[in-house]
């Protein structure tokens, strides 16, 4: 297979793979919609959270057709990198710190937007009250960015007095796995949301038998 088919097919597989994580198809407008809410053109980079801008720069991309190599290759050039692909003809990029890049200027490209805390919360974690229904502990997902240090993200988080109960870098992207009370996820939710090392906040549910 040659380097063109096998990268088109790595895309492929990591854009079916994170749409079922945290995306879900929008037709008929221009915006990408994640389970976490939709990402309308027009926002303003000034949104993005001042923590920030101490690292690499987050951002959507969405182009006026189904992006494919020559797109990817496009905003490669330009000196960004694709860190996966989204439903709504759209890249998760990832421009690197220092680095000025006019991704709106790419041809092909609808818009640019920040990626932006509220876009990396998911409704089952969004939706934790500690005056609801959540009695149990809660097991969190943080899923990172391929530049992640996943280890040292985790002892970070243990030295803020979380509870890390696991944590792996994947081939492509890391996570970690924490263990939370229902108001210390209401407590921390946005503020883990805010790292810039975390694209997506998940809940991992509790496996139990019928009789249980």
């Amino acid at each position: 297979m040659s380097n063109a088919r096998q990268a088109t097919l790595v895309l492929g597989l990591m854009a079916v793979a994170l749409t079922a994580t945290f995306a879900i198809a929008a037709d008929g407008d221009r915006s990408v919609t994640l389970r976490s809410g939709a990402i309308e053109p027009g926002r303003s980079a000034a949104l993005s959270q001042a923590g920030e801008s101490d690292g690499p720069e987050r951002m959507v991309v969405r182009f006026r057709k189904a992006p494919g190599l020559h797109e990817k290759g496009a905003v490669e050039t330009a000196g960004a990198r694709v860190v996966t692909a989204l439903p709504g003809q759209a890249y998760l990029v990832t421009v690197p710190r220092g680095r000025e890049v006019n991704l709106s200027a790419i041809p092909g490209v609808d818009w640019a937007v920040p990626y932006l805390p509220q876009d990396k919360i998911s409704p089952e974690i969004a939706s934790v009250a500690s005056a609801g229904a959540d009695e149990a502990d809660v097991i969190v997902l943080l899923h990172l960015f391929p530049d992640a240090n996943a280890a040292a993200v985790a002892a970070e988080l243990t030295e803020s007095g979380l509870f890390v109960e696991g944590a792996r870098s994947g081939s492509r992207f890391g996570r970690i796995v924490l263990r939370m009370a229902p108001e210390q996820v209401e407590s921390v939710r946005t503020e883990l949301s805010e790292r810039n090392d975390v694209f997506w906040i998940g809940r991992r549910h509790r496996r139990t038998l019928n009789n249980d």
